[in-house]
């Protein structure tokens, strides 16, 4: 069995005047007898900093151990969330498998103001969890993710945001 490797290249915004490039080497089985796909929307619910409810959407597509999720969220009025990540599955199936990405994401949250106004951070973030199908064969996951947040007013200091979610496919 072959297999071949593709880099894949973004950049995020540290400060605003700061780019700092992020390659990742991901495996594709493309020489593989079987090739897994998967595509589908999500409603995900669950808590930021767990104990404030959160609720958001996203799309999701996989091929092989490679995917890509993309998201938005809030956690009721306290902030809004948007992030997109490149993920990994180490074992891809897609009744019962674990996965992990790295991306970027911003937040905006009014409820955090400084006298430089309310928070708006940009920074990496980092996902873990769990997707299996149900009996009906409906997508369902588990996720934990943590961002570094870098306030566009004081970017020396980050701010940590962590989230627990469930999410339903559609």
């Amino acid at each position: 069995m072959k297999r071949i490797f593709f880099l894949i290249t973004f950049a995020f915004f540290v400060q605003a005047e700061t780019i700092l490039p992020v390659t990742l080497l991901l495996p594709d089985d493309v020489y593989e007898e079987q090739v897994l796909r998967d595509q589908y929307f999500y409603l995900e619910g669950g808590t930021a900093y767990l104990v404030i409810p959160s609720l958001g959407l996203g799309w999701r597509w996989q091929r092989n151990r490679s995917g890509i999720d993309i998201s938005a969220e809030t956690s009721l009025a306290y902030s809004l969330r948007a992030s997109a990540s490149l993920m990994v599955y180490p074992k891809p199936n897609l009744s019962d498998q674990w996965y992990f990405g790295l991306g970027g994401s911003g937040l905006f949250a009014p409820l955090l103001s400084s006298q430089h106004g309310p928070f708006a951070g940009v920074g990496p973030t980092l996902s873990f969890g769990k997707s299996y199908q149900n009996d009906n064969r409906q997508r369902r996951f588990f996720q934990g993710t943590i961002d570094l947040l870098f306030d566009s007013h004081a970017p020396v200091r980050p701010l940590p945001y962590a989230t627990l979610m469930y999410g339903w496919g559609f």
